[in-house]
């Protein structure tokens, strides 16, 4: 136990994933790998010197079992001492409203409230009890579904504010601790169903391959680390790459690629400069695959004229000597009609993005988010009159541009500001009626800013959906 014990410090001390005086938020399922956290964690404490505080989500999948769950999470974290935040949420519920797989719904929600329970409770991190067999699993999916090299690096010991500790630890190693420990868990039966893609990999697939070559999963775990670390050098020449044949035309909304800089250039290379444009391009990657990758790749050799479609509403065109990337029809990469934000909770838009919100008083806030994607607005004034809604851009849109409080139209913004006319229709707007709050990931509005009078402040984040781990 002490051999694991110090294991998991290592780690945690080579990537610095827990440093002195942290606030680790646990995300605690109350299942044998979250337990087995839990008590390395407060084990811990003692050499490390952090706080410890724990976040359980009740997907409301499982019925009674689930609520039985939460109960014993609840004992649980009281016998430990150790502060705890419960979200109630309904899955099924969420999954059908939005179109998406059970396992994605609860995705999406548990990591919505993860974020929630930051914030609430002040925490710098939020530590998941992703084990070496969850990263073989990653791994493999993410092959299987055609991904780019960085989707087979799988889950990276720290990603933004949430860190893995038990990345290096296997399963059979959690076992023996919990077992020799004697800890108690709880079950969650939809593991065992392999209904859900995961657990088809989990049940059927390693264990298989397990049988064909001994510690395969310790294999592919590792395989991945080593990966990750050829995947830096790759990156690295193609930022050179990026820089002497990659032609940014902001104005018109165009990254053009030369063609003639690429043709002594190594496959591999080319390939994952096709994907920097394309995430340049969108900020979005999880709908590209290796074979959208190729297509691009094989337009290297085509005739001047042809043409691709990517997801995102991407177009990609060969003009002369070059690969010219844009974003096709006018609003494809983000378009809604109008939908009411939850002053204190969150909202899925159609392209996956959350926009979350929460109210404070002025005496609690911190430091302003230095962030384009987090704002604090005069909660006030947000609350009073038409709703607050999310939407696209309107003929009679108008926005206050400085504090004599004279307004703007939204189509003079976007000229003044150059923001390409094929991006227009698809800036995502916070409006109430067709006073422009926040044209998001550009400007606020001066009549909704905070001032020195305001009282209440309402904090709103939109965080896009990223590659998967």
């Amino acid at each position: 136990m002490e051999e694991l014990k110090d294991r998991v410090l290592r780690y945690c001390r080579d990537n610095k994933l827990i440093e002195a005086s942290d606030i680790i938020l646990l995300g605690l399922s109350g299942g044998m790998d979250s337990i087995c956290l839990l008590d390395l964690l407060s084990e811990l404490r003692g050499r490390i010197s952090f706080e410890l505080k724990a976040v359980h989500v009740e997907h409301g999948i499982r019925g009674q079992a689930s609520k039985e769950d939460e109960r014993f999470v609840r004992e649980l974290c009281l016998e430990r001492g150790v502060e705890l935040k419960v979200y109630n949420e309904d899955v099924p519920a969420f999954a059908k409203k939005e179109g998406l797989s059970m396992e994605e719904a609860a995705r999406i929600l548990r990591y919505r409230d993860f974020e929630a329970a930051l914030k609430e409770t002040e925490a710098d991190k939020i530590a998941v009890a992703h084990h070496l067999n969850d990263q073989a699993e990653t791994v493999l999916f993410n092959m299987m579904r055609g991904s780019s090299l960085k989707g087979l690096t799988g889950m990276s010991p720290r990603r933004g504010n949430i860190i893995r500790p038990l990345l290096n630890v296997s399963r059979p190693m959690i076992e023996e601790y919990v077992n020799k420990k004697q800890l108690s868990y709880v079950n969650d039966e939809t593991n065992k169903d392999i209904n859900y893609t995961r657990n088809r990999v989990r049940q059927i697939i390693l264990p298989n391959m397990e049988a064909i070559a001994a510690n395969a999963t310790v294999h592919i775990a590792k395989e991945a680390g080593e990966i990750a670390k050829a995947l830096e050098i790759v990156d690295e020449l193609t930022d050179l790459l990026y820089e002497k044949n990659v032609r940014e035309d902001m104005e018109r909304g165009e990254l053009r690629l030369s063609i003639k800089g690429l043709k002594e250039e190594k496959d591999l290379i080319c390939r994952n400069l096709i994907k920097k444009v394309i995430t340049r391009l969108c900020r979005k990657w999880k709908d590209i695959s290796s074979v959208h990758i190729e297509a691009v790749y094989k337009l290297l050799d085509s005739q001047s004229g042809r043409s691709l479609d990517l997801p995102y509403g991407i177009l990609v065109r060969r003009i002369n000597n070059e690969l010219v990337f844009s974003l096709g029809r006018e609003g494809e990469e983000f378009t809604v009609s109008e939908r009411k934000v939850d002053h204190r909770g969150s909202i899925l838009l159609p392209d996956k993005s959350i926009i979350s919100c929460r109210v404070f008083s002025r005496e609690e806030g911190g430091p302003y988010p230095q962030n384009d994607y987090t704002k604090w607005f005069d909660y006030d004034r947000i609350r009073f009159g038409l709703d607050l809604t999310v939407r696209n851009r309107r003929e009679k849109d108008r926005i206050i541009v400085n504090s004599a409080m004279e307004s703007q139209s939204l189509k003079k913004f976007f000229i003044n500001n150059k923001v390409p006319s094929d991006r227009r229709a698809s800036v995502k707007l916070l409006a109430k009626g067709c006073d422009i709050v926040w044209i998001i990931g550009y400007r606020m509005s001066e009549y909704y800013k905070i001032n020195d009078d305001t009282k209440n402040i309402i904090e709103i984040t939109v965080k896009e959906e990223e590659e998967k781990e």
